[in-house]
């Protein structure tokens, strides 16, 4: 939440100064962040179902062993923003795709221990991560949040949207 401060605090002062305080304007203070939702993918594969019984006690271990190694591979552009919890798109994708190389069988059992469905879903946060990526570093050569700030006559919830929009394709890009 530290390093998230600036943007609350940007949010609800903008939130308070054009008296945007309605449900649905506060909820875009906090909005989705598919570099947050994609990391759940990491915490499913380190635990052990209680339902299940352990087949493998080394399996959690080899697989971190991968995966780290995977992204120590990609140097620091790699592994500093997974350590920092700001994964990237492409340093996600490198990490996942070294790893596969290395150590198939390994991450191919990550399959049957998460299930079907699941990874299903992730790959949409997995894609919606591809495209924050995209549209933030579009505003960041387009200038589009220099502009609004300096837009005159739009409304002001319309503004706090916009600026919120920003936001989350910035922070859930993990451009922050």
């Amino acid at each position: 939440m530290v390093r998230h401060l600036s943007r609350l605090d940007r949010a609800v002062s903008d939130a308070l100064e054009g008296d945007t305080l309605d449900r649905a304007s506060l909820q875009l203070v906090q909005p989705y962040q598919p570099n947050i939702a994609v990391t759940w993918l990491f915490q499913q594969t380190m635990t052990v179902p209680l339902d299940r019984p352990v087949t493998d006690p080394d399996a959690v271990n080899r697989l971190l062993g991968s995966v780290f190694g995977a992204m120590a591979a990609g140097g620091d552009r790699v592994m500093k923003p997974f350590l920092q919890d700001v994964v990237r798109f492409g340093g996600l994708l490198e990490a996942m795709a070294r790893a596969t190389l290395a150590a198939p069988l390994t991450v191919m059992r990550v399959v049957p221990q998460v299930g079907v469905a699941p990874l299903l879903d992730w790959t949409r946060h997995f894609l919606n991560l591809a495209t924050y990526g995209v549209l933030s570093a579009w505003d960041d050569r387009a200038g589009v949040a220099q502009r609004v700030d300096r837009m005159t006559g739009l409304p002001a919830d319309r503004a706090f949207a916009l600026r919120r929009w920003l936001d989350a394709l910035r922070y859930g890009s993990g451009r922050d």
